[in-house]
């Protein structure tokens, strides 16, 4: 999983060479190279026209060569070479400057710089190379100060001389070790990071599986029973039909087969728009919401009942959504469907209206009948999976279950508001990306 923007951790790992922070690490030697070019330059310079020549050029000249040497390494890809080579020409250089001079000068400094460096370079599963080269940057320290040896003759200057290279010395050592100590910092950061993103994301997946788990249970118990009626009653009126002699007779169990056709048909539709949802990734597109509402109607119309209710389309002409178009299908489908399988044949005027409205940074749909209405105990449940909220519901009762599925799938919501023989009111809510009316 890319965890933020730019190239992903993984990508790093693949790219350079299976440690996801060597990007980082490389451009530390890098850095660390440029310092010590432009470090030795200057000194050169300082040490030709403030300290009459104390150093050999050639001391500069190795600074130099060692710091380009170390950074076209790590440029063409011999990272343990640059590192070992750098650190140890490094620290080589340090003993026979450090051993030369006064301890008043600070150059001392940069075997911490030295050790730090080794630490942030080589990463966990190299740290036994870091080990050693920390420790031997501690063992030079030590020897050049406790041992009164140098390979260079002793080099003396003027306390003036010695205050300036103290400063110059302590500033420049306290750049690199606090550039390293960032660099370590980040590091570890990026890994608290990665590991609270992969702790978070693992839970998430795990809620996931427990949820897709149990409604497979659910799912696997309820398809047996919703495919097994309809083909049990198949079988019961085809055996009938074949028994009957009035034509009359045979053509009322040709139409009661029709319908246990629709059933299977429905529920096999009802199982690809949920396989869909849940496969599929959203492609939004500019929907003309009255003119979707109008299809979806026509499309029931074959429905029972469905010619004495009366519909009111009260969305605009010309209300433009930007939504997905075939989840969208999807919900106005199952929920106008589902107001006019619960409409109330004891009243005169069924009807179910569709409205539409605006609300802070969403759009509203809402889907209102004067049906039988819904029992308030029962209202928390009807978006569950396989769950019939009438007795009178031949459905599979995956109608609802995908319509709140499809909704989050858009990162939007719905709602639903019931009086027990009074009527039902759906609200939808989805994101306002792109919503006009005219």
């Amino acid at each position: 999983m890319a965890l933020s923007k730019g190239i992903p951790e993984t990508q790093i790992s693949e790219v350079k060479g299976g440690d996801p922070y060597q990007l980082k690490r490389d451009q530390l030697i890098r850095h660390l190279s440029v310092v010590l070019i432009i470090g030795a330059a200057l000194y050169l310079v300082l040490d030709r026209a403030y300290f009459q020549k104390s150093v050999p050029i050639y001391i500069f000249a190795i600074a130099i060569v060692t710091g380009m040497v170390a950074f076209m390494l790590n440029k063409l890809g011999k990272r343990d070479l640059s590192k070992i080579i750098g650190l140890l020409l490094f620290n080589l250089l340090m003993y026979c400057l450090v051993s030369s001079e006064s301890r008043s000068t600070s150059l001392f400094l940069f075997f911490g710089v030295a050790g730090l460096a080794a630490l942030a370079l080589f990463g966990y599963e190299e740290r036994l190379k870091a080990y050693g080269f920390a420790f031997l940057s501690l063992a030079l320290s030590l020897f050049s100060q406790l041992v009164d040896y140098s390979p260079f003759p002793q080099r003396h200057f003027s306390e003036d001389q010695v205050l300036v290279f103290n400063i110059i010395n302590t500033v420049t050592a306290s750049y690199c070790a606090i550039y390293v100590i960032m660099l370590l910092l980040r590091i570890n950061h990026r890994a608290e990071a990665q590991l609270r993103s992969s702790i978070v994301e693992s839970e998430s997946r795990n809620k996931m599986l427990v949820k897709s788990n149990a409604e497979l249970d659910q799912f696997m118990y309820s398809t047996s029973h919703d495919l097994r009626a309809p083909l049990s009653s198949l079988k019961g009126l085809i055996h009938l039909s074949e028994l009957g002699k009035d034509l009359s007779e045979v053509r009322e169990y040709i139409h009661l087969m029709k319908g246990s056709i629709h059933s299977l048909e429905k529920f096999t539709l009802d199982i690809t728009d949920h396989y869909k949802n849940s496969r599929t990734d959203s492609l939004p597109a500019v929907v003309r919401l009255r003119t979707k509402v109008d299809d979806v109607i026509k499309n029931l119309s074959f429905l029972d009942n469905t010619k004495r209710i009366r519909f009111e389309n009260e969305v605009p002409d010309q209300t433009q959504i930007l939504t997905d178009p075939a989840r969208l299908r999807i919900v106005l489908n199952n929920v106008i469907s589902n107001s006019i399988k619960y409409s109330d044949p004891d009243k005169s005027d069924p009807s179910i209206k569709v409205t539409y409205a605006m609300q802070g940074d969403r759009y509203l749909i809402h889907i209102k009948d004067n049906g039988i209405g819904i029992e308030e105990d029962r209202l928390d449940k009807i978006f569950d999976m396989f769950y019939r909220a009438s007795d009178r519901s031949q459905g599979s009762g995956l109608g609802l279950y995908i319509v709140k599925e499809t909704i989050e799938k858009l990162n939007g919501e719905i709602s639903v508001n019931s009086a027990l023989g009074e009527g039902t009111t759906f609200t939808i809510k989805l994101p306002f990306e792109a919503a006009s009316a005219v």
